[in-house]
């Protein structure tokens, strides 16, 4: 299983910035290399949450093996904002069903997705 979480350290001043092309290179680099691989689990928190959410998309977008549910792809994300218009949320969706958004029952994300409580 793969781990991706936005609560790992932040990187050194000196590392190069992570884009979401360059987090979706390592899924790729690893997927490659690791055979046994079945499943993906990203998380996130906060802002961390809605970056999590975008890279979740990421993945999905990029690797067949995802799109052909051979690798499992699951989400959970931690009072994470809401992303996009009702189509983007329609499509995201109907495209990565297993990924939950935990909300407070009265926050303020306004992503309406599935309920963790």
């Amino acid at each position: 299983m793969l781990l991706f979480s936005s609560s790992c350290p932040s990187p050194s001043p000196l590392s190069p910035p992570l884009t979401l092309a360059s987090l979706v290179q390592t899924v790729g680099k690893v997927l490659g290399e690791v055979e046994t691989v079945k499943e993906i689990v990203v998380t996130g928190h906060s802002l961390g949450g809605a970056l999590a959410t975008i890279f979740t998309k990421g993945i999905y977008e990029h690797f067949p093996q995802v799109q052909d549910k051979s690798v499992h792809l699951t989400g959970y994300t931690y009072g994470g904002y809401g992303l996009g218009n009702k189509a983007w949320k329609e499509e995201f969706d109907g495209k990565i069903p297993n990924f939950y958004r935990c909300v407070d029952k009265g926050g303020g994300s306004v992503n309406k997705g599935q309920r963790c409580l």
